[in-house]
C-alpha cells in the first residue's frame, strides 16, 4: 500500500512539472512571433537598399529609378530613403503619397561606394502608411 502512494505522488509531481514546463514554452514561443511583422519590414528595408545598390541607382543618385522603385513597393508601405555623406544628408527620397515618417517599424542601413572613391551611407526607413 505504501508503494502505490509514492508511485502516485511521483506521477502527480511529474505531471505538474510537465504542465509548468509546457506553459513556459508556450508563452515564450507566443512572444517570439509577436515581432514577426517588424522583422519582415526590416528585411524589406534592407532588401530595398540591396536592390537599389545592385541596379546602380544609389551610386548615380538616379531620381527616376529610385522613385520608380520606391513607388513600386506595396501601397501600404511608406518608405524614406536617405543617403549620407559623413554626417550630412546628401539625398532624400520619400515615396509618393507618404507625407511624414510614421511609427518606423523597419530600418535598413548599408554602406556603399560611388564614383570609385566616395563612401556613402544609405538608410531606408519603412512604416505602414
Amino acid at each position: 500500500m505504501g508503494k502505490g502512494i509514492i508511485f502516485s505522488l511521483d506521477v502527480m509531481i511529474a505531471l505538474l512539472l510537465s504542465v509548468i514546463f509546457s506553459t513556459f514554452i508556450f508563452f515564450n514561443i507566443d512572444q517570439s512571433f509577436s515581432n514577426y511583422d517588424e522583422l519582415f519590414l526590416h528585411k524589406t528595408a534592407t532588401d530595398t537598399l540591396t536592390v537599389l545598390r545592385e541596379d546602380t541607382s544609389l551610386e548615380t543618385f538616379s531620381n527616376e529609378s529610385i522613385y520608380s522603385f520606391l513607388n513600386s513597393l506595396p501601397e501600404q508601405y511608406c518608405v524614406n530613403l536617405t543617403i549620407y555623406d559623413d554626417n550630412r544628408i546628401l539625398y532624400n527620397a520619400l515615396k509618393s503619397g507618404c507625407n511624414a515618417e510614421g511609427n518606423v517599424l523597419g530600418l535598413g542601413r548599408r554602406v556603399f561606394i560611388a564614383n570609385s572613391t566616395s563612401v556613402y551611407f544609405g538608410e531606408v526607413k519603412l512604416w505602414y502608411g
